[in-house]
């Protein structure tokens, strides 16, 4: 059979395109999950961001209260809470009052340990 093997024809036996297949999907495997890993990890750091947070609400609603408007807001989080990278700030302010709820922050906890299960497996 007559392939591409790295940029360049080759006659090929069975053996040999069987064996080019495998380290292709084997490396397609390899980073797809890397991948995933690393999406699973900045959701991780996001939802431990909520679920950390969620302690001070009435703090945040007020930092949220006094701005005038968002890019105001981010910068009252950069400015007052060194703790929070912006990832997890812009998280906050993106999130709809609804996700404060006693019910919908059982959710948030719910998707934290699955995403942890995630990233262990």
């Amino acid at each position: 059979m007559l392939a591409l093997s790295k940029g360049d024809r080759r006659r090929l036996t069975l053996r040999n395109i069987i064996d080019h297949f495998i380290k292709h999907r084997n490396e397609i495997v390899v980073r797809r999950t890397k991948f995933d890993l690393t999406e699973a990890e900045k959701r991780a750091h996001i939802l431990e961001g909520t679920l950390s947070r969620s302690i001070n609400i009435d703090e945040i609603i007020q930092l949220i209260k006094k701005a005038k408007d968002v890019p105001t807001a981010q910068a009252q989080f950069d400015e007052n809470a060194s703790s929070f990278p912006k990832i997890q700030a812009k998280a906050i302010l993106d999130m709809r009052l609804q996700r404060l709820t006693g019910l919908e922050r059982k959710k948030v906890e719910d998707e934290y340990k699955e995403t942890i299960k995630i990233i262990e497996r």
